[in-house]
């Protein structure tokens, strides 16, 4: 089916995108959390931007360990989110174009469209809840 299609396509978009990114997410997540990792050996005192310390986690602990800790289980709980979020988006959003008491009583689609997607926001959310908790505990 094109549900399934589209749940695939935001899956993998969403690995590709945090595969790219998730260096800056260990450095938000170190920032927020961890104040003993950014001592002054990876903070610079001429700079401390955000690529000063990727590039300084990098160098003193690997790309591997160091900026993509945690990685796989972000990746994970990501992708079974946006796998629930898609398919459900676009089979509620075919269910209620087929009901003609929606159909007539919202003349906008995009109320419909911000009615489904919250509602396939929240199934989203319940279903891979305990993803996101695994997630957290195994990046600390």
């Amino acid at each position: 089916k094109d549900d399934i299609l589209h749940a695939i396509s935001g899956a993998i978009g969403s690995a590709l995108s945090i595969t790219v990114l998730y260096p800056l997410e260990t450095v938000r997540t170190r920032l927020q959390v961890d104040t003993t990792t950014l001592s002054s050996s990876l903070l610079s005192t001429q700079s401390s931007s955000t690529f000063v310390l990727v590039y300084n986690i990098g160098k003193k602990e690997g790309v591997a360990k160091g900026l993509y800790k945690g990685w796989f289980s972000l990746v994970v709980a990501l992708m079974a989110l946006n796998f629930v979020y898609f398919y459900f988006f676009h089979a509620l959003r075919r269910w209620v174009g087929e009901q003609d008491f929606f159909t007539e009583s919202l003349s906008s689609d995009v109320v419909i469209d911000l009615g489904v997607g919250y509602v396939a926001g929240v199934i989203a959310v319940l279903v891979t809840g305990p993803l996101w908790l695994v997630n957290t505990r195994l990046k600390l």
